[in-house]
Order: structure tokens, then C-alpha cells, then sequence
């Protein structure tokens, strides 16, 4: 069933998932956005999105969900069926109990997701969804906007604020880097996902490699909580390489708008790099590569098998690597 130019006022939207959740999301927000300008435009996110989702300038209003045994976080859901929403949309593709309570919280008339495993009567509207493997997540909301008669605006964003990017130059200044060499960052990350993660003896043979081989300002990011595991295991075998230590979601945009490429594990920060515009360099299983990897040709991949991508070699991913530092030398070539 489609719903065929309906002009709704009120618009609660319901994601409960990471950074990289919610960043691939942006674009169906600001389609939403262009689609109904003037409505009011709700989005309830888990805390690890919420840095991010405070920023954006098409929501007018966001809800912080923190988990059902805090107090407060309960005390506003009940608000939420007296907001007379015209429509709630549950922005995960995958089942969850935590989405799903609060969807049926809502009351709305119209209450819209991907088909998957749900109670009788939870939603009213569904669009087709293919399992998590077989598509990339762009094209699943590209679907749901298209249900809404929308037309769909591809391009991941992030609102980075005069702040942030203070607090980015200022971090950069820091490491005294060559202003005439392009700024390259890296970021590991991913470190629970062992198989879906470069390993980090590998990074540091590659450091070890471009600092050899490649004229570029090269910079350690790091995230929180990677702070131990960076140092002990990557840093501490680099002598002289520069980091910056762990910043809000908000500096660490801005610090990756102002790179000319971020090297990365398939994370959260990889989608934070191609919503602010910066060319990536990501190592990938292949899942990741068909369902999360950024789009276009800015964003260059090594990718490894289905599961795991430790089996790309050194060898393999600085030949692929050269790929991306040519693209970026001609991006500098012509703004200079």
C-alpha cells in the first residue's frame, strides 16, 4: 500500500543503533526534510548517535533514548503517544525489541518500517526489505522513499559547527605538519570485530611503508576507548608518528573535513569521513563492502573474504592505496 501525497505535519523517526547506524540515515532525514518542509520532525536515537544527531539541522526536535531502566528516558517516552505523530517511522532494517515497544508507544495512525519479525499490529506500513547481506543500506531507504513518494537524496551529511572546527585546527596545528604535504589520518578502530577488522601488526607495517614511500602528513586518530589498545599495539612500534587523542563526535567531523583522506577499518568514522566530504581508504570483509562501504568514487576499499578481511596482505592494500593517494594529489593540484 502506498500512501500517496499525504502531507504530514508531525513526523517522529525511531533509530536505535551506532554512529554509523544513524550517519547512513542522514540522507533519508534530509529527504524527509525536502519532502515536507515545514513539518516538525522528530528523531528518537540512542545515546552513541546522539552527538551527532543534536547537530542536524533538519531535525527540529531529538529524543535521547538512553534504555528502558533509566528513570528519565522512560519518564519522556511517555510523552510520546500524546504528540498526536502523523506518522512513525522505525528506521531499523533488522528486528528490535527495544524499536518496537517504543513504536507501539507512539500511537500514531501510520507506523512504518522494513518487514521483519514483529508482534501482530505493531506497524501499519511496510517496505520490501532484503536480507542484511544481499543490498547496500542506502538502497533499502532509498525504497522508503520512494514509498513516500520522495525523491530520494543519496548523499550521507554531517553539520559540523564554527566550534567544532575551531577545536579540529587547533588539535591540528598541534602536530606540526608540512602545510604544503596533504593530511592523512588513520583510524584502526573497530577493535572488538576481530574478523572484521584489519589487524594492527598489519597497520603498522603499512605505516611503516607510506612513511617510506608516501610524501603526505600521516596522524594517528584515535577513539574512545581505543586509547590502551592503540598505543600498546600500533603506536609504540612507530616512533615519531603523531596521534591525537580521543575528541566529541562533533571535533572529530571537523578533524576529518579539514584530512585529505582517512585510512580506516569499516566503522563508524569512515561514515563520519564521506558525510563531511573526505576521500576514504577502508579495509573491508565483503559483506561490508556491498552493505556499508561509502559510495562514489572518492572512496577506495581493500576487501578480504565474506567474513573476515585480515587476509588482505600489506602488499595488496598499499597497491590499492596508491590508487586513492593519486586521486587526492590531483584533488590538491586543482585547488591550488
Amino acid at each position: 500500500m502506498e500512501i500517496n501525497n499525504k502531507n504530514f505535519e508531525n513526523i517522529l523517526l525511531i533509530l536505535i543503533g551506532r554512529v554509523g547506524d544513524y550517519v547512513i540515515t542522514t540522507p533519508f532525514i534530509k529527504t524527509l526534510r525536502t519532502k515536507y518542509p515545514k513539518a516538525k520532525i522528530t528523531l528518537l536515537v540512542s545515546t552513541k548517535a546522539k552527538q551527532l544527531a543534536l547537530r542536524n539541522k533538519d531535525l527540529d526536535e531529538v529524543i535521547i533514548f538512553e534504555n528502558w531502566t533509566n528513570i528519565l528516558s522512560n519518564f519522556k517516552l511517555l510523552f510520546l503517544g500524546s504528540n498526536k505523530y502523523d506518522i512513525a517511522i522505525d528506521l531499523n532494517p533488522a528486528y528490535s525489541r527495544t524499536s518496537i515497544g517504543i513504536m507501539r508507544l507512539t500511537r500514531s495512525p501510520m507506523r512504518l518500517t522494513f518487514t521483519k519479525k514483529a508482534p501482530e499490529n505493531a506497524y501499519t506500513h511496510f517496505i520490501e526489505n532484503a536480507t542484511m547481506a544481499d543490498e547496500h543500506f542506502a538502497d533499502k531507504y532509498s525504497r522508503m522513499a520512494n514509498f513516500l513518494n520522495a525523491e530520494y537524496i543519496r548523499e550521507m551529511n554531517i553539520d559540523v559547527s564554527d566550534e567544532d572546527s575551531r577545536v579540529a585546527q587547533k588539535l591540528i596545528a598541534n602536530l606540526n605538519m608540512h602545510p604544503d604535504k596533504p593530511l592523512i589520518a588513520i583510524h584502526p578502530g573497530n577493535f572488538k570485530k576481530t574478523g572484521h577488522r584489519w589487524p594492527e601488526e598489519k597497520f603498522v607495517s603499512f605505516t611503516r611503508h607510506l612513511l617510506k614511500h608516501t610524501d603526505a602528513n600521516l596522524f594517528y586518530l584515535i577513539g574512545l576507548g581505543e586509547e590502551i589498545v592503540t598505543k600498546k599495539n600500533i603506536l609504540d612500534a612507530l616512533p615519531g608518528v603523531k596521534s591525537i587523542n580521543p575528541v566529541p563526535l562533533g571535533p572529530t567531523a571537523a578533524i576529518l573535513k579539514k584530512a585529505d583522506l582517512l585510512i580506516c577499518n569499516s566503522t563508524g568514522t569512515l561514515h563520519i569521513s564521506a558525510a563531511v566530504g573526505t576521500p576514504t581508504f577502508s579495509f573491508n570483509t565483503e559483506y561490508s563492502l556491498k552493505c556499508w562501504k561509502p559510495e562514489g568514487e572518492k572512496h577506495f576499499h581493500a576487501s578480504g573474504s565474506w567474513k573476515s578481511c585480515q587476509v588482505i596482505t600489506v602488499e595488496t592494500a598499499l597497491e590499492r592505496f596508491n590508487e586513492a593517494f593519486d586521486y587526492i594529489m590531483k584533488l590538491r593540484q586543482n585547488k591550488v
